[in-house]
């Protein structure tokens, strides 16, 4: 994120494909396309969408899972506006095999985790 804004966080989970959790405790607004973080809200999921011309902005998370995983890593720039700040948002949404990979690690560590308290 550029500028860093210490009120406001923006995580991103690129094992499952690209989600992006933000919370704004920060006195104004953050909005970027027709999605608003109102202050105080937290752990909003957003999902990066890529439309015909190839344009990223975000959306509403049905859940933890994005709905578009790229073939190969795309370098992702959306910018949004805190109060009369821009902010840019700048990552790169990893291509299905990270996502496999990050599976495998999940399962493993559940595995164990189970087993473990038998």
């Amino acid at each position: 994120m550029n500028p860093r804004v210490e009120c406001l966080s923006i995580d991103i989970n690129n094992c499952n494909g690209g989600i992006l959790v933000i919370s704004n405790l920060c006195n104004e607004s953050f909005v970027t396309g027709n999605i608003e973080i109102k202050p105080q809200d937290k752990y909003i999921g957003l999902d990066v969408v890529k439309d015909e011309i190839n344009k990223y902005s975000l959306i509403y998370s049905d859940g933890n899972f994005a709905s578009y995983i790229p073939k190969q890593n795309e370098k992702i720039n959306i910018i949004g506006v805190l109060g009369n700040q821009t902010i840019e948002i700048f990552f790169i949404k990893t291509k299905e095999l990270w996502l496999v990979n990050c599976y495998q690690v999940s399962y493993y560590k559940l595995t164990y985790v189970l087993m473990s308290q038998q």
